[in-house]
């Protein structure tokens, strides 16, 4: 009788004392925890079946997220508009070039010391193991030329002023090839190479794409 007793009131103080609702508490904090990690579970896993969905989708198709359009085949590069020389007169260059170019081109000089990076450069080739570098507004070449004779195996240059890319350092390397140079104005549409680089090199180009 004694031992009934006992575990009758040992009973009474587990389930009716005052461990009785910390306990109903905690299990119904375990349960909540344990259906809404289910749920969200099965949310994420939908969601990540929906974006490799889109990503394929994306990937297969010219149009991509946003309204962006993903560009396709081989890129055709649109030279710039030439001007009058009267109305390139006009046009308060300074001292830069861009003589026959429209307003938003031009912009080189024979050297531009803010232009010209050789530590960050070195890094780069020396450090990072950049073998391929795309040249976005290139000028008359003064960093494509660096580049060039410090052993990348593939360097391209790509331009919009007609001006610099007649008076291009490119062509008197012993390294020149004549598809080195692209004569490509941006404010006439997109242009990329035919191939994938390392390193896409751009400096105070954007305020020469027109509008």
């Amino acid at each position: 009788m004694r031992i009934n007793k006992s575990k009758r009131i040992s009973g009474n103080v587990f389930c009716s004392g005052r461990y009785s609702l910390p306990l109903a508490v905690a299990a119904a904090v375990i349960c909540t925890y344990l259906v809404t990690s289910h749920f969200d579970f099965k949310e994420q896993k939908k969601s990540n079946n929906n974006l490799r969905q889109t990503a394929t989708a994306t990937a297969t198709s010219s149009n991509a997220l946003f309204g962006v359009v993903v560009p396709q085949g081989r890129a055709v590069a649109m030279p710039s508009v030439r001007i009058s020389a009267e109305e390139s007169e006009t046009i308060k260059r300074n001292i830069y070039g861009g003589e026959g170019d429209k307003a938003h081109l031009g912009g080189f000089t024979s050297f531009d010391p803010h232009g010209v990076s050789p530590t960050l450069w070195k890094h780069m080739v020396e450090w990072l193991g950049v073998k391929s570098l795309l040249d976005v507004g290139c000028g008359i070449g003064t960093s494509t030329s660096w580049f060039v004779t410090h052993g990348l195996e593939y360097v391209q240059c790509v331009e919009g002023s007609h001006d610099a890319v007649t008076k291009s350092l490119l062509p008197k390397l012993p390294q020149w090839k004549e598809d080195m140079i692209v004569e490509h104005d941006f404010s006439r549409g997109p242009w990329w190479p035919d191939r994938t680089v390392d390193v896409a090199w751009s400096v105070e180009f954007l305020e020469h794409v027109g509008r």
